[in-house]
């Protein structure tokens, strides 16, 4: 996991492992990149903002690096996938935004 909020790095973790996975967290970019290069993973979960590192420019890295675990986005920012630039879209496996449209809010 790939998250510098605690409390969302949390709630990953938790629903993860009760799922029965095991998980590192890590909240800096630059550190993740270190990390992901030295052992293997079978996912990522992957914040979009991060110090150090944003999460698109460690796809970027990661793939350049031969690195191929699958990424899952997870961010607040909104965004769709035909705005991602096309070498981060084809590193990826899906984009979760956490930003709902109006129209899916209750009220």
């Amino acid at each position: 996991m790939i998250e510098d909020d605690p409390a969302t790095a949390e709630d990953i973790r938790i629903e993860l492992v009760a799922q029965g996975h095991e998980t590192v967290w890590i909240a800096d970019g630059l550190a993740a990149l270190e990390c992901a290069s030295a052992e293997r993973f079978d996912a990522i979960t992957l914040d979009r903002m991060l110090p150090g590192l944003d999460g698109l420019s460690l796809v970027a890295k990661l793939r350049e690096y031969k690195i191929d675990t699958p990424v899952l986005m997870i961010s607040a920012l909104a965004m769709s996938m035909n705005a991602l630039p096309v070498y981060v879209r084809a590193a990826m496996i899906i984009w979760l935004s956490l930003s709902l449209p109006a129209k899916w809010l209750p009220g």
